[in-house]
């Protein structure tokens, strides 16, 4: 592989949750703390960036038939926003669901089912990288048909999803576990059963912890490490460790997803979130390419949710 990296946006405190939509064909992604949503379009380089609100923003999810609606992570709760993709600011954020009523809580990681379905998890109080969040106060949730069910509680921190082509397997990542879980997912039932492990950072000695998944149309899965300074391949099948793409001066890798013109571009978020030394390349969006692989298209929501 001629692989080959490169910034394209940035620097962000926290950069996380990339979602690219066929659309537009652009890549949509938050800096969670700044409360803010941006837009990069790989083809003209044009980087947006609006403000919502004044809580933090875990993810953005174009909403579609809209052009210019949107589901948000706002705090702990699910929200609607308008933007014109344009303006430095969007509309006020309309709540349309509390996520976690626990003190602390709040959304982290969301995305979307092949079959439509909202997934939503969220961490308990504190965070990761300042070693002081609380375990396994938090979940992992369905939004379907305006009701919220929990499909796996006491989770710490949910920082990964992502599906089978034929949406009959799950794979999940709560980071403070350091692994990778499996689990047997029905549709119809909208059900997570047969949860085990595949994958353990320890099985390769790998730094930092699992933050970010996505998964190629071979079926490997692509998992960014937080204070890593690196994206690996995971074959589910095997549970080994197949590939690695170092990011120089970068060590808090934060999400990833495929994205571009042939849907065979990595996008890799990254932060500089309390760093104390300067690190060059900390909180840039990457562009991977030559990687041989390509992804699918995210899911984007079908309407907006009502209560």
């Amino acid at each position: 592989m001629d692989v080959q990296v490169k910034t394209v946006a940035g620097p962000l405190e926290y950069g996380y949750a990339p979602f690219w939509y066929e659309k537009t064909r652009a890549l949509y992604f938050v800096n969670v703390y700044q409360s803010e949503v941006h837009k990069y379009n790989p083809v003209t380089k044009e980087h947006t960036i609006a403000r919502v609100g004044n809580k933090p923003v875990s993810f953005i999810v174009p909403i579609d038939d809209f052009n210019d609606k949107f589901l948000i992570g706002y705090g702990a709760n699910l929200a609607a926003i308008t933007w014109d993709e344009v303006s430095g600011r969007t509309s006020s954020p309309k709540i349309i669901e509390n996520v976690e009523s626990a003190p602390g809580n709040m959304v982290t990681d969301a995305k979307i089912s092949p079959g439509g379905v909202l997934f939503v998890g969220s961490s308990g109080p504190g965070d990761l990288p300042s070693k002081n969040l609380k375990f396994n106060k938090a979940a992992l949730y369905s939004f379907k048909d305006c009701e919220m069910k929990t499909l796996i509680p006491n989770i710490s921190a949910s920082s990964g999803m992502a599906w089978s082509r034929t949406e009959k397997t799950f794979y999940f990542i709560d980071s403070p576990e350091l692994r990778v879980e499996r689990y047997c997912y029905d549709k119809d039932a909208n059900e997570l059963t047969r949860g085990c492990v595949i994958y353990e950072f320890k099985d390769d000695a790998l730094p930092g912890y699992p933050c970010g998944m996505t998964i190629d149309q071979d079926g490997h899965l692509w998992i960014g490490c937080y204070n890593g300074g690196q994206v690996i391949k995971i074959n589910p099948q095997s549970g080994k460790s197949t590939a690695k793409i170092e990011i120089p001066q970068c060590p808090q890798i934060t999400s990833v997803i495929f994205g571009g013109e042939n849907l065979d571009t990595l996008y890799v978020l990254s932060a500089a979130y309390k760093l104390d030394s300067k690190m060059n390349n900390a909180g840039f969006v990457f562009e991977v390419t030559g990687l041989g692989v390509k992804g699918s298209a995210s899911k984007s929501l079908c309407l907006i949710p009502k209560k």
